[in-house]
């Protein structure tokens, strides 16, 4: 199964060599949840801030439970910084 993942501002650096700009495509087995992929990225817990599961806010606590469907677009923002 295939998502896309789009990984914005500093989360770039987690993306696999040949990766586009801020995206790449994830190869997932069926029935993957969202906890699953999310670990299979190696990118730590903190430095994700909000998931966009096709563009709609997944609360954390629904990780675990929500399951991936092919062609599903995956977006990760790093925490907001500034001043």
């Amino acid at each position: 199964m295939k998502l896309r993942l789009k990984l914005l501002g500093s989360l770039r650096a987690f993306l696999p060599a040949g990766a586009g700009f801020n995206t790449t495509t994830l190869d997932l087995t069926p029935a993957t949840t969202l906890g699953m992929a999310l670990q299979s990225l190696s990118i730590p817990q903190q430095s994700t801030y909000l998931v966009l599961l096709n563009g709609e806010l997944i609360p954390d606590t629904a990780y675990p439970d929500t399951v991936l469907q092919e062609g599903d677009e995956l977006t990760l923002f790093p925490p907001i910084k500034g001043g």
